[in-house]
């Protein structure tokens, strides 16, 4: 059994955490991510939509 004290439980619980936040911002740069390609995305088709409804709209007055 070893004491909270002796310095490899100290290294262990140190590099357990720093795994544990490394771990949490791969995640939520992943997150970071997906959103920014879905708003990407949507930008796009907002773009594509907006030049179908002009070209139907120029169109529709000849």
């Amino acid at each position: 059994m070893t004491s909270i004290n002796e310095p490899s439980t100290i290294w262990k619980m140190y590099k357990s955490r720093r795994a544990d936040r490394a771990r949490h911002r791969r995640q939520l740069a992943a997150t970071c991510r997906a959103v920014v390609t879905i708003l990407s995305a949507a930008a796009k088709t907002v773009v594509v939509l907006a030049v179908l409804y002009a070209a139907a709209y120029i169109a529709a007055a000849i």
